[in-house]
């Protein structure tokens, strides 16, 4: 609600639009490392050198794909018209690209230690949000939004390599072609899995923006779609946390893990059709809260 009664509609579609894009560059940076790095660890977390191996690996592949969908990423903020009259406000997310791939989470989620990182990085996120709150008065101060998140996830990501080197006693060894290579096996069916859902979650602002040239008209369906995107985000955590312990009971057996799946799925069930039921018997309340103008939507 903040940014688009400062901003408007317009503007608010173009921070919306740039910010999917930069959701949809993470998936690459990632990779389906996320789950793939993250299910080694849990597998092997009591292996210090498989451990280290896979540390190593992922960091280095991470960082690697990182710098070429950066320099992707200032090609595309040149050349595409939305960016037209706002080029520096689109080269600001670069700190987002950067800092996403140096973030460790998918370790410390392998290993299940995941109540310092939740603290830390909700922490500078919560930060960050309530620096824009004071700085950000009117559409000329739209820079500083990617300025400040940048400077968050470069932040948070400094914090998971200190973190993760001084109290787990992590060491960077030199990994052969063929663990590359098994790595990026690894992780290829859940990046296929991942980018799927990533073009249907934050890609549809993306595509609108392929045939509809109108920002207002964006900026419309990018505060609708928001809604929907902050309802979907509070599984996240939950998920996160759920992962690496379904993975480690199906490496028991068949059975516990499946009746692992079924129980943890079971609440986020319950606790999505709740939240369909508010959405439907509120929405005229929300949007009017959210900012009136789009009740007509």
């Amino acid at each position: 609600p903040f940014l688009l009664k400062n901003l408007g509609l317009e503007l608010f579609g173009l921070y919306s639009f740039t910010y999917s894009a930069i959701l949809f560059c993470f998936m690459f940076c990632d990779y389906g490392f996320n789950f793939s790095g993250s299910k080694y660890i849990a597998i092997n977390k009591l292996d210090i050198e498989k451990r280290d191996i896979a540390f190593s690996t992922i960091v280095t592949l991470k960082g690697l794909i990182a710098i070429v969908i950066s320099i992707l990423w200032i090609a595309f903020v040149f050349y595409y018209p939305i960016f037209k009259n706002n080029i520096n406000f689109g080269l600001l997310f670069l700190g987002m690209i950067l800092g996403n791939a140096i973030n460790l989470q998918w370790f410390f989620q392998g290993i299940e230690k995941l109540g310092w990182y939740s603290t830390i990085n909700s922490g500078i996120k919560l930060a960050s949000n309530i620096a824009i709150l004071f700085v950000v008065k009117s559409a000329a101060d739209i820079n500083l939004i990617p300025l400040i998140y940048s400077s968050a996830f470069i932040l948070t990501g400094l914090i998971t390599y200190v973190v993760a080197i001084y109290s787990e006693k992590l060491l960077f060894v030199s990994s052969s072609i063929n663990t590359f290579k098994q790595f990026l096996k690894d992780g290829f069916d859940y990046f296929i899995t991942i980018s799927t859902t990533s073009l249907v979650f934050n890609g549809t602002i993306i595509i609108l923006s392929f045939f509809e040239k109108s920002i207002l008209i964006i900026g419309a369906f990018s505060a609708l779609d928001r809604i929907i995107k902050i309802l979907v985000s509070i599984y996240v955590p939950y998920s996160t946390a759920m992962y690496p312990r379904n993975m480690a009971n199906f490496q028991i057996g068949f059975a516990e893990g499946r009746k692992s799946v079924l129980k943890h799925g079971a609440i986020a069930l319950v606790f999505s059709i709740a939240i369909i039921l508010i959405i439907c018997i509120f929405s005229e309340d929300i949007l009017s809260f959210l900012y009136p103008k789009l009740v007509i939507y």
